[in-house]
């Protein structure tokens, strides 16, 4: 008895532990998700498509139906799952992040005094960069293995007559979906089994407001991820974002890739509070970045972490399955515009992010191999093409 009052007494201190670790007091009330940027929505770049707003607290009766009705969908399309192996899991993976939370800043904390020291010379940011990136993905990954509370299967999905895990791999614009506040720790734990061995260091854009966590604070920034400003105003709302900060942005992942590493975007926005019902409204500013620095945008793609903590605030923990499935997509390829980048991400990502299936490989095919009007526009994306992109290239 006294074991098993010592476990449930650690279970909910490690539960409100990692709440609190993992979540600022705004995020607690909004659950706000990894934010990526979105750049469309800057002057006449903006895609004309705008995302739809959910009900608010205090819409009418029936808007109110309406979303308890697609709640109710949600609760019933979640797969049963023993109580006693949800508690289990839960255990485990509150555990795993109260582990991380330990195992980063131990790791970390010594490589940023080092780097005051040391000149920059000697010891350039790129090079402290990479090295606090592969300690996060290290620290995922090996506790991933001492606290196996979820299964990550990792599939390399290409196209008829495609080439994976090159052996020099070309700088890259990573595209992928997010379902579950989890999902950070995941890709950094299967980054080298997704992208393979010979992979570039990828540096994540992110909302600058995860930076009141000192945890990821320290992560982020020590591994020159890439940050952008915008309200905090709940999941499945219009994201608000502080134009100013586009700038900086562009110059940041301009410099990122000139320094040897790989952008990674979230193009939904936001984290999506229906995975179940499929993607939310992609922006197309990975699009715009990938034609900006001349580089091929490629697919990734997750589907099950929600079911280990699902981003809808009322199902949270509500553990209900423990297998997460990861695939990249090969090869990448360039986008004549943000539509059709829209329309790509969401017929190959939405698509396995709400099934956990592939679509058949014809499908893949016409989605995922280049076709003549985008090749038509990589050849036409030089720094001479138009006034307005170099006024773009050229901003400091």
């Amino acid at each position: 008895m006294r074991l098993f009052f010592c476990f449930f007494v650690t279970t909910i201190c490690c539960e409100r532990m990692a709440t609190a670790f993992t979540a600022t007091p705004i995020q607690r009330q909004s659950s706000r998700p990894l934010q990526t940027a979105t750049i469309l929505n800057h002057n006449k770049f903006a895609l004309q498509t705008q995302r739809p707003k959910l009900p608010s607290l205090k819409s009418s009766p029936s808007m109110s139906a309406e979303r308890s009705n697609v709640d109710t969908t949600i609760h019933h399309s979640l797969p049963h799952y023993p109580r006693w192996k949800a508690a289990l899991v839960r255990t485990g993976m509150v555990l795993y992040i109260c582990c991380m939370c330990i195992a980063l800043p131990v790791t970390l904390l010594p490589l940023k005094y080092i780097g005051r020291v040391v000149p920059t010379t000697k010891w350039p940011h790129a090079k402290r960069q990479r090295l606090a990136l592969l300690t996060g993905q290290f620290c995922a990954r090996q506790l991933l293995k001492i606290i196996p509370f979820c299964r990550i299967d990792t599939k390399a999905v290409c196209a008829t007559g495609a080439t994976i895990y090159q052996e020099n791999p070309v700088p890259t614009i990573w595209v992928c979906n997010h379902t579950s506040m989890l999902d950070v720790f995941l890709l950094l734990a299967a980054d080298k089994r997704l992208r393979g061995l010979n992979r570039r260091p990828i540096q994540i854009v992110y909302w600058k407001d995860l930076e009141k966590n000192p945890v990821t604070r320290l992560l982020f920034r020590q591994a020159g991820f890439i940050a952008v400003s915008m309200a905090d105003n709940g999941n499945g709302t219009n994201n608000e974002y502080d134009k100013s900060s586009f700038k900086t942005l562009l110059k940041q992942c301009k410099q990122s890739i000139a320094n040897g590493f790989d952008i990674g975007l979230l193009p939904e926005g936001q984290l999506n509070p229906t995975p179940e019902l499929g993607l939310l409204p992609i922006f197309g500013g990975a699009q715009f970045l990938a034609k900006m620095a001349k580089r091929p945008i490629q697919f990734m793609a997750m589907h099950g972490a929600h079911h280990l903590w699902h981003s809808d605030p009322v199902i949270g923990m509500r553990v209900s399955g423990r297998n997460v499935v990861a695939h990249t997509y090969w090869p990448g390829r360039f986008y004549a515009s943000a539509v059709e980048f829209s329309e790509a991400f969401t017929s190959v990502v939405g698509e396995f992010g709400k099934s956990g299936l592939d679509l058949p490989q014809h499908e893949l095919d016409e989605w995922l191999l280049p076709s003549h009007k985008s090749d038509a526009v990589n050849g036409d994306a030089s720094p001479t093409s138009s006034t307005e992109d170099n006024v773009k290239l050229q901003t400091p």
